[in-house]
C-alpha cells in the first residue's frame, strides 16, 4: 500500500475540517451570537492549521533536518493553550480545584514529557511542551467533572487506561526489542480504544438537544487524540491522525449543543429586562 497517498489524503481532510471549523465558527460569531468559547475555538483552529502549514513548509525546505524550536512548535503550544482554554471559559471555576485532579494531570503530563525526551531527544521542545500539556489536561479533567460527564466506572477506566498506557511505553525502554511488538501493540490497543469510547460519547451527547456534556467530551476525545497521534508511529500512526481531524470535526456542534443548555433560562425573563 502506497502509504504516501494516505498520508497526503489525510492532509486534505485536515484541510477542509479545520477551514470549515474556522469558517463556520466566525459566521456564527458574526451573526452576533456572543459566545466566549466559540471565540476561543475559532482561534485554536487558526493556531493549529498554520502549525500544520508552517510543519509541511518546514519539511519542504528543509526535509530532513530537526530544529531545537520552530513556528511550527510555537503554534503548536498555542493551539493547544486555546483548546484549554475553550473548555476554562465555558465551565467557569466556582470552586478550587480539587488537589486530586490537579496531581493526576500533573503526573500525566509530566510523563508523557519525559517519555517524549526519551524517544526523540528534544528536550528544550518537549520541556516547554509540558505547562502546556498539563493546562490541557487539567481543563479537560476539570470539565469532565464539572459537567458530570462520567460515570465512577468511566472515571476508573480513564484512570487504568492512561496509567496502562504509561506503563507499555516506558517499559520499551527497558525491555528486550523482542518484547517491543507485545508492548506497543497493547499501547494500540488502549489508542484506539480510548479513541473509540470517546467518540461513541462525543456523538450520544451531541444527539441530546441542550446536553451541556458535550463540549467536555469533545475536547477532551481531542485532547487524547493529540496524545495519541505523539505516541504513534506509522501505519497506525495515520489511523490516530484520522482520529484527531474527527475529533475536531466534533468541536463545533459541540459548542453549539451546549450552549443551547442557556436558551431556556434567558427565555423565562419577562418582556423589557
Amino acid at each position: 500500500m502506497n502509504w504516501e497517498i494516505v498520508r497526503y489524503a489525510l492532509y486534505v481532510f485536515y484541510f477542509v475540517v479545520m477551514i470549515l471549523l474556522i469558517v463556520q465558527g466566525s459566521r456564527f460569531l458574526g451573526g452576533n451570537q456572543s459566545s466566549t468559547p466559540m471565540v476561543y475555538l475559532v482561534f485554536f483552529g487558526v493556531t493549529n492549521l498554520l502549525c500544520t502549514v508552517y510543519w509541511l513548509t518546514h519539511n519542504l525546505m528543509l526535509e530532513g533536518i530537526r530544529l531545537p524550536f520552530t513556528a511550527a512548535e510555537i503554534a503548536e503550544n498555542g493551539s493547544l493553550l486555546l483548546l484549554g482554554t475553550v473548555l476554562k471559559a465555558a465551565f467557569p471555576e466556582r470552586e478550587p480545584t480539587r488537589h486530586g485532579l490537579v496531581c493526576a494531570a500533573a503526573v500525566f503530563a509530566a510523563a508523557n514529557t519525559a517519555l517524549w525526551i526519551g524517544w526523540n531527544g528534544e528536550w528544550l521542545k518537549d520541556l516547554v511542551g509540558f505547562p502546556v500539556l498539563f493546562y490541557l489536561v487539567l481543563c479537560c479533567l476539570r470539565a469532565l467533572r464539572s459537567s458530570g460527564a462520567m460515570s465512577k466506572t468511566e472515571w476508573a477506566l480513564l484512570g487504568f487506561g492512561s496509567a496502562a498506557l504509561l506503563l507499555l511505553e516506558g517499559a520499551a525502554f527497558f525491555l528486550p526489542a523482542s518484547f517491543m511488538p507485545w508492548t506497543d501493540g497493547a499501547g494500540y490497543a488502549i489508542i484506539l480504544l480510548g479513541n473509540g469510547l470517546f467518540l461513541l460519547k462525543t456523538v450520544s451527547a451531541l444527539r441530546r438537544r441542550g446536553d451541556r456534556t458535550a463540549l467536555s467530551i469533545a475536547v477532551s476525545f481531542t485532547a487524547w487524540t493529540i496524545i495519541g497521534v505523539y505516541m504513534s508511529a506509522e501505519p497506525v500512526y495515520f489511523l490516530t491522525e484520522f482520529m484527531e481531524t474527527v475529533s475536531f470535526l466534533l468541536l463545533l456542534p459541540s459548542i453549539r449543543v451546549s450552549m443551547r443548555t442557556e436558551e431556556p433560562e434567558s427565555a423565562e425573563l419577562p418582556e423589557g429586562r
